[in-house]
């Protein structure tokens, strides 16, 4: 008989006093309710890290169900590096999108037309 290992679900830690601050401002304020899904913006600071450990604790504790889903924003800046953030997503299980948008690419094109534009109102 084979033993197989199973690769426990890795968790983060928090405090019991902020789990149930959370807990309690969502049953107070009705946020997340049975059958919702919520797309959280995850940019991979503090915050929004914070917010997603919370989400998954909650999604695997609450006894109702709900659906989560972390969207990152590519807006196409040289040296946006998200693979440290899309392997913390994997180790925790996290389901996450990135959208690549062309931010800078219009952000250029706008720019040389306001430069284009000041230059006209200054001969």
């Amino acid at each position: 008989m084979r033993n197989y290992k199973y690769k426990k679900e890795p968790k983060a830690k928090f405090s019991k006093a902020l789990l149930r601050s959370f807990g309690k401002t969502n049953v107070d304020f009705k946020l997340i309710e049975e059958g919702d899904r919520v797309l959280v913006g995850l940019s991979g600071g503090k915050d929004s890290l914070s917010l997603v450990h919370l989400l998954k604790n909650m999604q695997r504790n609450a006894p109702f169900s709900f659906d989560f889903k972390a969207i990152t924003v590519n807006y196409g800046m040289p040296d946006e590096d998200y693979h440290n953030l899309s392997e913390h997503c994997k180790t925790y299980k996290f389901p996450i999108q990135f959208l690549k948008q062309k931010f800078m690419k219009y952000l250029k094109i706008l720019l040389e037309k306001i430069v284009h534009l000041v230059a006209t109102f200054q001969e």
